[in-house]
């Protein structure tokens, strides 16, 4: 009983390590794509829990019945763990985009604005406000997306007309490497977010060809950019 004790709280430490986002950190900073680093976590805890349950299935000197019980339970208790600290989220996955056709938004707002002062820029350009918590996690990806030598330029657009408000969203998102502008026309700017933050847009020859909002721009995504649409 002791061991299977053991064996359980060291798969619970396992899980608990897996899911740690410095965990994910490390794969993607080893070179291996967002997706993937956010999927070999969930297949190593896949495989050590049945492992886990396998062994408890062949250890325990009891009836059949009650083995499979008590594996089935460990099994999903320790994905079960996993899933509490780390809940997984359908967006996570998704690639997809709102295509936008040319002309589609005001030709005297944003789009003009970074065609005119931007002219060389293909990449990303993310529609952030100051406060916004998700914003501040989006930064933080965007920044780990150009440390790793993404093929797009990245921009951040501060829904702000203060420079202090640029100040205080790179303090509380530590993301300092990355580009930032004021919104240059707030009215135009909130049309391209339709009020939603932040919102990711593609923009290349001149105009934007792809939007995602928040939590639709997942990691396919984000190898999607990186690649260079």
């Amino acid at each position: 009983m002791f061991r299977i004790l053991a064996l359980v709280s060291l798969a619970l430490a396992i899980c608990c390590i897996l899911t740690l986002s410095p965990f994910f950190g490390w794969l993607s900073g080893q070179g291996f794509s967002w997706t993937m680093s956010l999927i070999l976590p969930q297949v190593f805890i896949l495989l050590f829990s049945l492992s886990a349950a396998f062994f408890i299935w062949k250890a325990v000197p009891l009836k059949p019945l009650f083995n499979w019980g008590i594996s089935i339970v460990v099994l999903g208790g320790l994905i079960g763990w996993h899933a509490f600290l780390h809940p997984p989220y359908i967006e996570d996955y998704v690639r997809e985009s709102e295509i936008i056709e040319e002309g589609f938004f005001e030709r005297d707002g944003l789009e003009k604005y970074l065609a005119s002062n931007y002219g060389e820029f293909r990449g990303l350009v993310a529609i952030a406000s100051p406060g916004c918590k998700y914003c501040q996690q989006a930064a933080r990806r965007l920044e780990k997306m150009q440390e790793r030598g993404t093929n797009s330029d990245l921009l951040v657009v501060m829904y702000s007309d203060a420079e202090e408000d640029i100040d205080y969203f790179v303090e509380m998102s530590g993301a300092e490497d990355l580009d930032y502008i004021l919104t240059p026309d707030p009215d135009a700017t909130l049309e391209a977010c339709e009020g939603r933050f932040p919102t990711f847009l593609y923009f290349k020859e001149g105009r934007f060809t792809h939007r995602w909002h928040n939590s639709d721009f997942g990691y396919p995504a984000m190898d999607w950019i990186e690649e260079g649409i």
